[in-house]
């Protein structure tokens, strides 16, 4: 049941995905200074789409946070209705600190990068 439950969430993604890759595939572009030009993927629909996924991937964080503020007095053996509510919590305030940054300040592409790759570790 949790299986398909969770192939439901991620299929639901990939469908999204395939159908912005479907309507307006990515194609390179070249950013940059031209003493230090980067290859970047660039589509029309670029900002919609990121809107749509962050918007899918926030319904599913915040219920995930119900979820977790439902059950944290849930009784349990092994205690992880807390250790899932934690990691909730830790990713809703690693996302609310990371996405400002990264969409509303007018970074350079070095420093996009290592937050994202912060974000990510």
């Amino acid at each position: 049941m949790l299986l398909s439950f969770s192939g439901i969430i991620v299929v639901i993604e990939m469908v999204i995905v395939a159908g912005w890759l479907g309507s307006s595939p990515p194609a390179p572009f070249n950013s940059g200074p031209e003493t230090a030009r980067f290859v970047t993927c660039y589509s029309s629909m670029d900002h919609t789409m990121v809107a749509i996924l962050m918007a899918y991937n926030g319904v599913l964080l915040f219920f995930g946070s119900f979820l977790a503020i439902k059950t944290r007095k849930a009784f349990s053996a092994f205690r992880e209705s807390q250790l899932i509510g934690f990691t909730i919590y830790t990713l809703s305030t690693f996302t609310v600190a990371i996405l400002p940054v990264l969409f509303a300040i007018d970074l350079q592409l070095e420093a996009q990068f290592a937050i994202r790759s912060f974000a990510i570790m």
